[in-house]
């Protein structure tokens, strides 16, 4: 998405408060959904390669944003593995405690977080998400929208270092995306 396609699903208050006018929309033109996806499939390989080749810590800081590229591109389950990176493996056996990610609205980071699978920039604990006015405030441009839970209920059965279902640890499940989503100039 262009910054003012990303600008055009909140009110146009939010614009102006931003410092966009009339002159920067009067050209304005939505980028085409085909345009969006092939931008968004470019990024995840470009990403993934770079998840390979760094250190722990870089990775944490690329899956966050790597997972919203995924939903974007409605792999879900690859969505969940790097949303789930975040998760504190101490908290396998009850609540999920987030490192990183936290929800939103209430700011909380000790719960399943819900990813909008449409605007996956919105995360809310289901708290939040339940609670009706989210339509009139933070997240109004996610309403009617479906959301992804995180983690997902699969998650608390597998084994320490492992990401999915097939037994992965995240660097072989990096190396199975990466034959997925090529670099491509």
């Amino acid at each position: 998405m262009s910054v003012l396609d990303f600008l055009n699903q909140y009110p146009p208050s939010l614009s102006q408060e931003l410092g966009f006018t009339l002159k920067h929309w009067t050209g304005y033109i939505p980028t085409p959904l085909v345009a969006r996806r092939d931008n968004v499939l470019k990024t995840l390989g470009w990403r993934i390669q770079k998840m390979i080749s760094a250190d722990e810590y870089m990775q944490r800081q690329l899956c966050y944003r790597t997972g919203h590229l995924f939903l974007l591109a409605g792999d879900d389950e690859s969505a969940r593995v790097m949303q789930e990176h975040d998760v504190d493996p101490k908290s396998k056996h009850g609540i999920p405690h987030f490192m990183v990610g936290y929800c939103d609205r209430c700011y909380t980071d000790n719960t399943v977080l819900l990813k909008c699978r449409t605007c996956p920039m919105i995360t809310l604990c289901p708290g939040c998400q339940s609670q009706g006015d989210v339509t009139k405030g933070e997240a109004q441009q996610c309403e009617g929208h479906e959301y992804l839970s995180i983690p997902s209920d699969e998650w608390h059965d597998l084994a320490v270092g492992k990401v999915n279902r097939e037994g992965q640890t995240f660097e072989e499940c990096l190396q199975t995306l990466q034959e997925r989503y090529p670099v491509t100039e």
